[in-house]
């Protein structure tokens, strides 16, 4: 970090304090972060992602660039990139360096199998990078493809000898909920941290028969909980407050709403560019605004109610815990630089 931004950062954190205060006051409504969906697109067919057959028109280049130029007038601080798979965009490098310089953190999320040193040095300038580690080869090549697990290992040294924060993340399924250890050993080795959230129904999910089948015990989970909650008290390398765990663990297995904030100071975007309160909406019959018709400011404010069911998605959660000035939820991401 050099001396701007070490100046910028107190700012940065006040203004996002600001915008929090005047949401939980006022329910001043402003989207402090995004996900957007790039592509649904994907070169894995993993055992409980949808993505790849769903059919949807993409935004060009300069449709992207002009979201993000009208996001930043609105004043959103982190555009999180996901899809499908984000590196299947060949424009990605140059989408992340035009948020950067509209002042936005920038985090992307990738299986990890199409980065080289040429991509990597495409998206140098990332905030942050988050791959998919599902534990231990046998039970990683199954969750996603044949010896896709080498490829990680590959690709995280990689990625940390250019000095670029990562992050992975763990989707917790029946079969990796005793590979806790294995996953933070190998953070310990390789230098990463680790982040992780429960498998569960939503809408861009495969169908409930096979998510049920490779859901965990409520028990096994629980107990999954205590053993990651210690982990983090423990100094391990685990992303996550303990507040978000214990929100798993005893809420687990209903994801029933709870108050999330999604849509109010957070929203989602699709490849075309609707506009959704969040990812989990997004099937559900509903016909979303499009801010390349009427612009993002216009479709932010014609979101409304988002009507979902909940969920336990980490990214989601985490906001909601820091927005409502939650002591430990703060610290956290405080030290964790979120």
């Amino acid at each position: 970090m050099n001396l701007l931004q070490i100046v910028k950062k107190p700012f940065q954190y006040a203004n996002t304090a600001r915008k929090f205060t005047g949401y939980n006051l006022l329910k001043h409504r402003t989207p402090v972060s995004v996900g957007f969906i790039i592509t649904h697109r994907c070169n894995f067919r993993c055992t409980y992602c949808d993505s790849p057959n769903q059919v949807e028109d993409e935004m060009t280049t300069e449709q992207i660039f002009a979201m993000i130029d009208e996001l930043a007038d609105m004043g959103l601080e982190r555009l999180g990139i996901t899809g499908g798979e984000p590196t299947l965009r060949m424009d990605i490098g140059k989408i992340i360096d035009h948020a950067k310089s509209k002042g936005m953190v920038v985090t992307m999320v990738t299986n990890g199998s199409l980065l080289n040193e040429k991509r990597l040095g495409e998206i140098k300038n990332l905030n942050l990078l988050l791959m998919s580690f599902d534990g231990p080869a046998e039970i990683h090549n199954t969750t996603r493809v044949r010896a896709s697990y080498d490829r990680l290992m590959e690709t995280i040294k990689l990625v940390r000898s250019k000095g670029i924060p990562l992050w992975t993340e763990t989707v917790l399924t029946k079969f990796n909920l005793d590979q806790i250890d294995f996953i933070l050993d190998k953070a310990d080795e390789l230098d990463f941290k680790c982040l992780f959230q429960p498998v569960f129904n939503y809408p861009l999910a495969r169908d409930k028969e096979t998510i049920s089948s490779i859901t965990p015990s409520t028990e096994e989970f629980k107990k999954t909980m205590d053993h990651i909650i210690a982990a983090k008290k423990a100094g391990r390398k685990v992303v996550g407050s303990v507040s978000y765990f214990e929100f798993l663990k005893d809420k687990y297995p209903r994801s029933e709403k709870y108050g999330c904030k999604a849509g109010e100071i957070s929203a989602a975007i699709t490849p075309s560019g609707q506009v959704v309160p969040c990812h989990f909406v997004i099937k559900d019959g509903r016909k979303w605004p499009n801010g390349n018709q009427i612009g993002f400011r216009e479709a932010f404010a014609q979101i409304g109610d988002k009507g979902c069911k909940g969920c336990f998605c980490n990214a989601y959660w985490e906001l909601n815990f820091i927005s409502s000035f939650k002591p430990e939820a703060v610290i956290n991401a405080l030290q964790n630089r979120i």
